[in-house]
Order: C-alpha cells, then structure tokens, then sequence
C-alpha cells in the first residue's frame, strides 16, 4: 500500500481551520457575528392627540409583553388629563435578531445563522404644543454562540432600530383603533 502524504500547505490550511472554529484545543470562545445593515428609523414620533389617548394607545400596544416599571404607576381618568410625562419600561423580550448572525459553510455552500437577542425598551411620552412626542430607547443584548452551537452569554450590542419604529406603528395602529380618542371619557 502508498502512503500518502499530507502537503504543508493543507496541514496548515486544517490547523486553521480547527483552531479558528474553536476545535482544536485552547478555551472556547464565541463565534464573531456579522450584521445586516439596514437603513436607520426613527425612534421618536409626535402624535397629534391628547396625552389621554396616546396614554392608553400606548398600554394598548404593550399589553403583550410583561412591563417592568410604570411611572406614575396608577393614573385616573382626571389625572391623565393633567399628566405631562409618562414613561414604560419593559422586562427582557426574548427574540431572533433581524439583522445579526454568524457565517458558516457546509459543503462549500455559505450558509447565516440568526442570532437571538433579548431586548428592553424604555417607551417616554411627554406632552408638547403639537401633542404627545413618544421617544422609545432599546437596549439590545445578543446571545454569542459557540462553534458547537452552544449559547456562551449575552453581551450588550448597537441595538436594531426597526425595534423602535415597530413600537411606535403599533401605538400608531392603537390611536387608530381607539378611534382618536372620540370614544374615551
């Protein structure tokens, strides 16, 4: 039988191969991300209503998700009137990230994988002269994974922002199902 030998070059090419996938001995360590670049949207939009309407519009579009802080924590029909500045601020929200993931190849072919994020986002409404001006923060945590595919920790990452302007459509949709705020007292 011939022995066959192994060239330098693809030694080395292995070598790595196996150690930049984390294979080959040393620590693991999280797999680099890329991301998708999006154009930027805005994360604050006035609304031309009362503070009353969007108030309501805007627990109407979180009623989904669990929040964490409410200032002021209650609030009465005659207080909303009076209101100046609102604020929310909700719990980790568990998703897959839009814009962020990690190549891989699997018989030549690229291949992305998403990543998951977890995200909080801290909604303000504050009364102006044209009406409610709604700013929204996201904070934006993303998963690394290992070259096996195990988790290894979240770390804290620019945050997508369609996540904001998606909040502000659905407080948007809210207004509009409210019907402007005719129907409340």
């Amino acid at each position: 039988m011939k022995s066959q030998k192994t060239s330098p070059l693809l030694a080395i090419s292995i070598v790595t191969t196996l150690l930049t996938a984390g294979l080959f001995g040393g620590c693991a360590s999280s797999l680099p991300y890329k991301t998708q670049e999006y154009a930027a949207q805005r994360s604050e939009r006035t609304f031309e209503y009362e503070m009353p309407v969007v108030y309501r519009a805007i627990e109407k579009a979180l009623e989904k998700q669990n929040v964490q802080k409410r200032s002021p924590k209650k609030v009465t029909n005659s207080e909303l009137n009076q209101l100046s500045e609102a604020e929310w601020v909700t719990d980790w929200i568990y998703s897959q990230s839009r814009d962020k993931y990690v190549e891989y190849t699997i018989d030549s072919i690229p291949r992305r994988k998403p990543l998951q994020v977890r995200l909080k986002q801290t909604i303000v409404a504050r009364r102006n002269i044209a009406g409610v001006q709604i700013s929204v923060r996201t904070e934006e945590e993303l998963e690394r994974i290992n070259a096996n595919g195990s988790p290894n920790g979240y770390e804290e990452v620019t945050p997508d922002s369609s996540r904001a302007a998606e909040l502000l459509d659905r407080i948007q949709l809210a207004i509009l199902s409210l019907g402007g705020g005719k129907d409340l007292p």
